[in-house]
């Protein structure tokens, strides 16, 4: 796979289980988790 790919993958992984220990995993939205990751929402 591309590095990049594997990058963001795991940066959104890691971005979504950190929201999701802060508060209710339905109050997380995916702008949020984007910019916390670092990665464009396309």
């Amino acid at each position: 796979m591309d590095s990049r790919f594997l990058r963001s993958q795991s940066a959104l992984r890691s971005a979504v289980l950190d929201a999701a220990a802060a508060r209710p995993i339905g109050e997380v939205t995916a702008a949020e988790v984007c910019r916390a990751a670092e990665v464009a929402r396309c």
